[in-house]
């Protein structure tokens, strides 16, 4: 696994005592920062190896009678990381249109990723969901309000995982309960009436009141209530 270290032995003997050289990747290696020769070759050590480091490395001993050889095949794991991953990315999108969350990742093998919502699993066969680029990117399509909420990318190999976490808001056109009509209201004179105004969306939306085409200021004669969804005329 990367940044641990690593040791290779290649103990070995003969008359003359061999000499003992490593190569990787068939190419001669000799002592560099983090990686040096034990016991005169018999042994190689990584203080903490890297993704680098991947590859074919052979002891090879010689002496005037002859040769002998030893091969280690290194494939270096790398926990998956996940750009951006951390702190939680907010997105906004407006109702009907198409928003992708990016899960870009990188690792060694190549981590696979799976995606929840609300701490559930995606539910597959949903055809406004599309997974792409190898389940990098969550792709929503003609977004609604069920689309609000929490995800989670989840990217996982043999060496650990890492998340990356989305907060996504879906913004909705406020709509009026009975709109486009009008209500007749009938009250006794110098009583009074309250008249509703039932609005939703997302997010919630500023109602405002009128009276012949002109806005109503709140006062001891017309008072809002309940952050406008009704207005008492007193």
């Amino acid at each position: 696994m990367a940044n641990q270290p690593l040791s290779l032995g290649c103990e070995v003997n003969g008359v003359p005592f061999p000499v003992v050289t490593w190569s990787k990747d068939n190419k001669i290696m000799t002592e560099a920062p983090g990686i040096s020769f034990q016991s005169a070759g018999q042994g190689l050590r990584f203080h903490r190896i890297r993704k680098d480091d991947s590859g074919s490395y052979t002891c090879r001993a010689v002496n005037r009678a002859g040769e002998a050889h030893r091969t280690y095949n290194i494939l270096v794991f790398v926990p998956p990381t996940i750009y951006g991953a951390g702190s939680v990315q907010d997105l906004t999108a407006r109702e009907g249109t198409e928003v992708e969350l990016q899960c870009r990742v990188s690792g060694l093998p190549k981590p696979q990723v799976q995606w929840t919502k609300d701490g559930q699993p995606l539910t597959p066969g949903d055809s406004t969901l599309q997974l792409v680029e190898e389940e990098q990117i969550l792709r929503l399509n003609g977004t609604k309000l069920s689309h609000q909420g929490r995800y989670q990318c989840l990217a996982f190999n043999h060496a650990g995982q890492q998340v990356k976490d989305f907060n996504l808001k879906i913004l909705t056109p406020p709509t009026v309960w009975s709109s486009n009509e009008t209500t007749t209201v009938a009250s006794l004179l110098h009583g009074s009436v309250v008249l509703k105004c039932e609005a939703k969306g997302s997010p919630p939306p500023s109602i405002t009141w009128f009276k012949d085409k002109r806005p109503i200021v709140s006062s001891s004669r017309a008072s809002y209530r309940d952050s406008g969804r009704s207005l008492q005329l007193n």
